[in-house]
């Protein structure tokens, strides 16, 4: 019961506050992405690799975990 309260609370913690900041983190690299590709820019596979990427995955893993 208490680990169940528990989870409860991380999981609202990350729905209220770090939800919100990854899906504006998110906005503004599409922004960024768009962009760098619409100038044929060399840094845009950068962004996709190391900003992009992780990004998605941190997206994918707490969709999962509010499933649970």
């Amino acid at each position: 019961m208490v680990k169940e309260r528990e989870r409860q609370t991380i999981s609202a913690c990350v729905h209220d506050h770090l939800a919100p900041e990854l899906m504006a983190a998110t906005f503004l690299l599409e922004a960024v992405r768009d962009q760098l590709g619409s100038e044929n820019h060399p840094c845009k596979e950068m962004v996709e690799r190391r900003l992009e990427d992780p990004i998605k995955k941190l997206t994918k893993a707490l969709k999962q975990t509010e499933k649970v």
